[in-house]
């Protein structure tokens, strides 16, 4: 299990911020490049390596993002606005997602097969609000951090 946290502040803005672990070190870099016309998210680990890119292919009704690891698109994650909340559909070449939660609170898991892949939830500190993102499996967490990061950006677009 790893657990990070991203500043509440940080993924509702248009500004760049950075993804800490339980000890407050850095461990990645979000770059945000808004056009108006196209929303660019990046990726980076501590190295300045790009790890992830996100990229809009939306509509205002209806937002998708395009998750690439290198050249290919690992995922896509789109929403639309019900009566209560986002409906998120992510899809993979991971396989099947699920959400079980509310995306728009943030309190939500994830599911990959039918097997937990890694939850999000608010947590309070001292200085504010921090998304605290857990996944099961130290390898996936860059392309978690990178799903939680898309359905962030789906809701906010739903929500504006």
């Amino acid at each position: 299990m790893n657990t990070l946290y991203i500043d509440k502040d940080g993924i509702l803005s248009d500004n760049d911020f950075t993804v800490t672990d339980d000890d407050g070190e850095d461990v990645f870099r979000v770059v945000i490049c808004n056009s108006g016309k196209e929303i660019i998210v990046t990726l980076y680990n501590m190295s300045g390596e790009t790890v992830s890119v996100i990229r809009s292919k939306s509509s205002p009704a209806s937002p998708k993002y395009n998750i690439f690891f290198g050249e290919a698109i690992c995922a896509v994650v789109s929403s639309r606005f019900s009566l209560f909340s986002a409906d998120v559909k992510i899809d993979s070449v991971n396989g099947a997602f699920t959400v079980n939660g509310n995306c728009s609170a943030p309190a939500y898991s994830l599911y990959n097969n039918g097997k937990m892949f890694g939850s999000i939830a608010k947590k309070w500190f001292d200085s504010g609000a921090a998304y605290c993102i857990t996944t099961c499996a130290d390898e996936n967490t860059a392309f978690f951090v990178s799903i939680v990061l898309a359905v962030e950006l789906c809701v906010k677009k739903l929500t504006l």
